[in-house]
């Protein structure tokens, strides 16, 4: 269905009343309609999924708006705004919530599906996030009447049946009149959430659970503000102008992250129903080269989810998820090949962020280490990662700026350390087989992790043999050089 010629948005509202509900101008049903009980049974199916299901009704909306379609130059942005008083004086309700969107507004086929079930505009192949078939019908979790004004149009739904069609949720009625004490904004789209008596409460505390880290991953989305009174408004901005860094705003306290996209290409025996006609998926890495605190997802599916992968860096990733987005099934070989995709993904990142010489000594910290993954899941990647990096040269030494292999890198103690003396030339060893950098040190475990190693014995002992090295060393020095031959060789073993 569609808008036809000169149709206006209430003209549109009221041909969907009559051609698909059978009701006419004065909402009575003028003839029985022969899908009634197929809508009945689509309709208790949706209202079964929404009350069966912990569906966050916040993220459906924000997934909603980053689907949107924005004009040319837009910056998008969502606003959630917690009113004191229900403008529409609907029963039984506790204030409400306004969500407002500067997409390019409602058209007809979106209204067209809105009221239906599991019809959706998106199309999975060009990248939307939705997949559900939930989406806005989240929202009646916690009201029992949402409006949306947009572009001409004004019209809500209602969860209790209409008394002549006999159906809830997807019959909409057309808005008069706005109602006065509601500023809507000129070329903004508006949903208002009258909320039920006893959700208040419960959409206060999902609107501030919302994660600084939400927007990171978003490609539309730049925007996000919550407004909730006598409490503090969450103001959100990602800056991608210096991509690949990406600064999050969010009142007055930037955080930093370096991100890595990596397309990758499905196999093609690889099949999954939710994913039809999709070849290839974006994975993300994040590394927090600048935050405080320390985020606490760390596993998004362009949103977050409640998993934690136990990695020091943000996953990114088009997994398939529980209904609640809390959890992603790990059997499903979707999944699995998304999980293997990690480890090339991360290389590919941590490789780019050691050649940024403003950032590079960041990167060791974002190595992960076997002993600090307690899922399962994300075991495997770490193998992979340390094996792929150990053939890397992403190491850098105090033998100049280029990184060498791990394998050529050494560590060792202060002890030796301070008889390398500042000016002095390096023993021949030490520059086929260069020291880490002192300040890469602290990453030692990391570093062992992907190969590099102490210092071996025979590579000492060339050192001490090096008379070039070895030539005007004053007494100071061969006291460090005992110092080191009683106590640093012990520590290096």
């Amino acid at each position: 269905m569609t808008l036809s010629n000169n149709e206006s948005p209430h003209e549109h509202i009221e041909r969907i009343r009559l051609e698909r509900f059978s009701l006419n101008g004065n909402g009575q049903l003028f003839a029985r309609n022969p899908l009634a009980r197929s809508l009945q049974n689509s309709v208790d199916l949706l209202s079964d999924g929404l009350y069966s299901e912990d569906i966050h009704f916040v993220l459906e909306l924000i997934q909603n708006a980053e689907d949107n379609t924005y004009l040319p130059g837009c910056s998008p942005q969502l606003t959630f705004r917690i009113l004191a008083e229900d403008p529409t004086c609907t029963p039984k309700t506790d204030g409400g919530l306004l969500v407002v969107n500067n997409e390019i507004g409602l058209r007809p086929n979106n209204v067209d599906a809105l009221c239906d079930v599991g019809e959706s505009t998106k199309i999975k192949r060009q990248g939307y996030i939705g997949e559900k078939g939930v989406g806005f019908k989240s929202v009646f979790k916690v009201t029992r009447r949402p409006y949306l004004f947009s572009k001409g149009y004004g019209f809500y739904f209602d969860r209790e049946p209409d008394s002549q069609a006999g159906l809830g949720y997807i019959v909409p009625y057309w808005v008069d009149s706005i109602p006065s004490n509601l500023a809507l904004q000129a070329d903004m789209t508006h949903i208002l959430l009258p909320l039920d008596a006893d959700k208040r409460a419960h959409v206060v505390d999902q609107l501030q659970r919302i994660a600084p880290e939400t927007i990171l991953f978003l490609r539309k989305l730049e925007g996000l503000t919550v407004e909730i009174p006598e409490l503090a408004s969450l103001r959100l901005i990602a800056d991608k102008t210096d991509w690949p860094r990406v600064v999050l705003k969010n009142a007055g306290k930037p955080a930093s992250y370096w991100i890595h996209r990596k397309e990758v290409v499905r196999p093609i025996d690889l099949k999954e129903e939710k994913r039809p006609n999709v070849d290839s998926r974006d994975i993300d890495i994040a590394f927090p080269l600048q935050v405080d605190p320390v985020p606490e997802y760390s596993v998004f599916a362009y949103l977050p989810t409640e998993v934690q992968s136990g990695y020091p860096f943000l996953v990114n990733a088009d997994f398939i998820l529980s209904t609640s987005r809390e959890t992603i099934l790990v059997d499903r070989p979707w999944n699995k090949w998304l999980c293997d995709q990690i480890a090339p993904c991360f290389v590919e990142a941590f490789v780019d962020l050691v050649s940024k010489p403003k950032v590079r000594q960041q990167a060791y910290q974002f190595i992960p280490l076997k002993e600090n993954i307690g899922n399962s899941f994300f075991s495997k990647p770490v193998e992979a990662i340390h094996s792929k990096l150990r053939k890397q040269p992403v190491v850098l030494t105090i033998v100049g700026d280029k990184p060498v292999p791990p394998g050529n890198a050494r560590l060792a103690p202060s002890t030796f350390r301070k008889l390398l003396e500042k000016g002095r030339s390096l023993p021949q060893q030490l520059q086929q087989t260069p020291l880490i950098r002192p300040t890469l040190e602290k990453y030692s475990k990391q570093l062992r992790a992907i190969g590099v190693t102490s210092l071996q014995p025979a590579e000492v002992r060339a050192c001490l043999q090096d008379e070039g090295w070895l030539a005007d060393r004053s007494p100071e020095w061969f006291v460090k050089l005992y110092t080191y031959s009683r106590f640093g060789q012990k520590r290096m073993r």
